[in-house]
């Protein structure tokens, strides 16, 4: 390992990677926060309007399923930016370019569902993160193109 290596400063790289990780997930949380702060109340009961939930019970289950979720699209999609920010050598519009095509992996069985709305916020707030939030480059040592 040469004095120029990026791998030499181990702690910074750890912190960075922490710092992506608290950057996805809080984007994670606000697309489904949008998911139930946007979704329509329903209820089983025709005839009983006190039956419909109330805009803070459907903010909770949006919450839940997106706790639910947690293993099938954030863990992975972690994985895939971690893995994807430590060994590219671009930066810029390349590099988040195909980080956000990339984090469309994770969202597939989406695709085949009729999950509309958490869908549609779910591919924006992947499309947020890479394109916007994302910190490139990851390592300093590779911010040369």
């Amino acid at each position: 390992m040469t004095t120029h290596s990026p791998w030499r400063g181990l702690g910074a790289v750890g912190l960075r990677l922490a710092d992506v990780a608290g950057r996805y997930l809080l984007t994670y949380l606000a697309a489904f926060l949008a998911i139930g702060l946007t979704e329509p109340r329903v209820t089983d009961s025709w005839h009983d309007p006190s039956a419909f939930p109330s805009r803070a019970d459907v903010v909770l289950e949006s919450l839940r399923l997106g706790v639910d979720l947690v293993w099938i699209i954030p863990v992975p999609s972690l994985l895939i930016v971690w893995l994807f920010a430590l060994f590219s050598e671009r930066t810029g519009l390349a590099f988040r370019g195909r980080l956000a095509g990339l984090l469309m992996a994770p969202l597939w069985f989406l695709f085949l569902t009729f999950a509309g709305s958490l869908l549609l916020f779910l591919v924006l707030a992947h499309l947020v993160f890479a394109l916007l939030l994302m910190r490139a480059p990851l390592m300093r040592g590779y911010a040369t193109r």
